[in-house]
């Protein structure tokens, strides 16, 4: 008769094959390479993460001594200015002085808007990383609850099986049993006995190979639980890592917050400076060598700017048949359809939405200054222009953004199949380089930043064909519905 022990034994048995072979071992491995995952995602994200922050520190530290020592040196020529020679007209020396300052804010404004680029990249990065950690830990939320779920319906099986099987074998020795000897004994010839020796020494080895695979699997089950142990622990790592990303992202919002402050500061300061040197000029005799080299000079820089900036439309902006896209790399959120058009000359929005505005200047000839020469877009201003908004006169993708001193804070848009459309003098620039914007969508401000007589919008149209870009006359796709 077999043992109450052994009935025990045979019992656990039955319960290792239903719980371990059909339902933990596939758990085990995607816990596995769930841990091996995560642990290689947190790994790479927190390198970026250093890399990123190193790099941008120095960048901008680099920036910052950059601007001090030009802030020093503008102190250092304001005194100089001062002492400047009896035989120039105060006129002269007034306007040196303000060409010289602002050739100086100038390029602290450049430098400041270097700064703002990395700082908002950084952030963008910051905020893509944090999105990531925030999916991550989504994830794993997920995956753990789904492992406790399924031990939970495995233990709740193993403890049904295991009370049925208690039953069935309590049955079994309540009934009687004969030992192994009498079922031998009772064998009707040599053959009978061998099979029937044969069988109890199956049931026997069959009973000590589960037993063994038991102890394996309950191992195993083991296993499992360490590793929903360590899940979880993980998941408290990244979210320690997540919080101190969102200090850092402050602190780097706070600094660009600031950053862009001063930029405001320092364009009206040379707004300011601007309009002093201008009104001086306009007081010159038209007719002296002095005035018309500073206004040569004024048209070489423009000319120059220009030309760079169409090199690089040339060199990288869309060609005839071309789909412009969103490069929004940095992760930001963009609330924009993304839907390209085919003929981008066609249906164009007039870029400046208020009743009563109104052409300043058009395109084509005109005399300024005393010069005479080609103004290749069109002038647009309204009343109490100052900081209204600019909007994109058709789908198309950021091709370029940035500040020089003939454009002042400007946009260029890539429409694709070769057209592009540019936006001069802005207050402030409301996007950014990459992104998709739909039509009518806010762009800018309006404002008289760079070489700008008052607040006003300089909008061009360009096409590029045979390797060169030419402009258009905006009067011709785009009319003011607010007439």
């Amino acid at each position: 008769m077999l043992s109450k022990n052994k009935f025990n034994r045979f019992s656990r048995t039955v319960v290792s094959l239903v719980l371990c072979l059909a339902m933990l071992t596939p758990y085990l491995l995607a816990a596995e390479t769930t841990e091996k995952e995560e642990t290689s995602s947190k790994t790479e994200t927190t390198a970026e993460t250093t890399t990123l922050s190193t790099a941008d520190d120095k960048a901008l530290k680099d920036l910052q001594n950059k601007y001090d020592k030009l802030e020093k040196q503008i102190k250092q020529n304001e005194k100089k200015l001062d002492k400047v020679e009896s035989s120039k007209s105060e006129e002269e020396v007034r306007r040196n002085k303000l060409n010289s300052e602002i050739a100086d804010l100038n390029s602290q404004i450049s430098l400041l808007n270097e700064k703002i680029s990395v700082l908002d990249g950084s952030i963008n990065k910051i905020t893509s990383n944090i999105n990531k950690l925030d999916n991550d830990i989504g994830e794993l939320d997920k995956e753990i609850n789904k492992i406790n779920y399924d031990i939970a319906v495995t233990q709740n099986d193993i403890n049904s099986r295991y009370d049925t099987l208690k039953k069935r074998l309590r049955a079994y020795y309540m009934s009687g049993n004969t030992s192994n000897l009498q079922i031998l004994l009772s064998s009707k010839d040599f053959s009978a006995l061998f099979d029937n020796a044969e069988m109890i020494k199956r049931i026997a080895d069959y009973d000590m190979e589960v037993i063994n695979g038991l102890e394996d699997k309950i191992a195993q089950l083991n296993d499992l639980n360490a590793s929903c142990v360590k899940a979880k622990n993980e998941l408290n790592d990244k979210r320690i890592e997540l919080s101190s990303e969102k200090k850092s992202l402050s602190a780097r919002k706070a600094d660009e917050k600031s950053s862009e402050e001063l930029l405001d500061s320092k364009l009206s300061e040379v707004s300011e400076k601007r309009a002093e040197s201008n009104k001086l000029i306009d007081q010159m005799d038209k007719e002296s060598e002095e005035y018309k080299k500073i206004i040569a000079d004024k048209e070489a820089e423009r000319q120059r700017v220009e030309a760079e900036m169409d090199k690089l439309i040339i060199a990288r902006g869309s060609n005839a048949g071309d789909k412009v896209e969103d490069d929004n790399s940095d992760g930001e959120e963009i609330k924009a359809s993304g839907k390209y058009v085919k003929n981008p000359l066609k249906n164009m929005q007039w870029p400046v939405p208020y009743q009563g505005c109104y052409i300043s200047s058009p395109y084509g000839s005109r005399t300024m200054n005393g010069v005479k020469k080609f103004h290749k877009g069109m002038d647009i201003t309204v009343s109490k222009a100052l900081g209204k908004d600019i909007v994109a006169a058709q789908n198309g993708s950021v091709f370029e953004t940035g500040y020089n001193n003939s454009c002042g804070n400007y946009i260029v848009i890539d429409h694709g199949s070769g057209v592009f459309t540019k936006y001069y003098h802005c207050q402030k620039v409301l996007v950014k380089k990459g992104q998709f914007v739909d039509k009518g969508m806010r762009i800018a401000l309006i404002g008289s930043t760079g070489d700008s007589t008052g607040p006003h919008l300089h909008f061009m149209v360009c096409v590029k064909e045979n390797g060169e870009l030419k402009t258009l006359n905006p009067a011709n796709y785009i009319s003011d519905p607010y007439k």
